[in-house]
């Protein structure tokens, strides 16, 4: 059975093969007002893990993010073209098929690393949110956050010393 294991961070992206992190392990995303709600910046970070027998199969991985009622924040449009469900409409979806090499055992398994960077990402108010995590139609992972208002700094005091 494949198996995702999911991340909320600063930033999420893939370097050389590998998924690259920072500030990872947070649920609480400070978002600034705006004319629409709020705007928020994280990463996503997904390590798919995929054993040899699913390998030589078409895959679907659908990432998508909702508020505490169930609805659904558009994270991306949709391409010319595309071959997408009206239920994936605003989800991220990306299709892979992985070629195993001649020499793996029945045991081994693929690690397939994907990043998501959301940088400005509307999202309608505060409150709770869940980024869903799903292969061929099967949700397997997903991740809670909150999303609070930025307070505004305040400017430092200053005095003169006598």
């Amino acid at each position: 059975m494949i198996h995702i294991d999911q991340m909320l961070a600063d930033y999420a992206a893939v370097y050389a093969g590998k998924l690259v992190v920072s500030g990872a392990g947070i649920n609480v995303l400070a978002a600034r007002s705006t004319s629409e709600g709020y705007a928020v910046s994280f990463g996503v970070g997904l390590l798919i893990k995929i054993p040899l027998k699913a390998a030589n199969c078409d895959h679907r991985v659908v990432i998508s993010v909702a508020d505490a009622d169930g609805t659904k924040v558009t994270l991306a449009e949709k391409q010319t073209g595309s071959n997408i469900r009206p239920e994936d409409k605003g989800s991220i979806i990306a299709d892979f098929n992985i070629k195993p090499a001649p020499d793996m055992k029945d045991e081994d398994e693929f690690i397939l690393p994907l990043a998501f960077q959301f940088n400005g990402q509307h999202v309608p108010r505060e409150g709770l949110y869940t980024i869903r995590a799903e292969v061929d139609e099967i949700e397997l992972s997903y991740t809670r956050f909150q999303v609070l208002a930025q307070q505004a700094d305040s400017p430092p005091k200053l005095a003169l010393a006598d």
